[in-house]
């Protein structure tokens, strides 16, 4: 099983990158850190792990609502 975690920066070190090490130890885990590298198309990398995954985690926090994408 694949979880795809979708998140705003700020929420990264307190948050998020606990999260995805406590998923990672029970499923196979779609997380920036872990898929991205420099020279990668964003939008490409991240629709390849929405098509590759079973289930999203999004993280809604106010950071998250304060970002243009998500309201796109």
């Amino acid at each position: 099983m694949r979880v795809f975690i979708s998140h705003a920066t700020e929420d990264k070190t307190d948050f998020v990158r606990p999260l995805a090490e406590a998923l990672r130890q029970h499923f196979s885990v779609w997380y920036d850190e872990y898929e991205l590298t420099i020279g990668d198309s964003l939008l490409k990398k991240i629709n390849e792990g929405l098509a590759s995954s079973d289930y999203g985690v999004v993280i809604l926090s106010p950071s998250f609502f304060q970002k243009k994408w998500p309201q796109s």
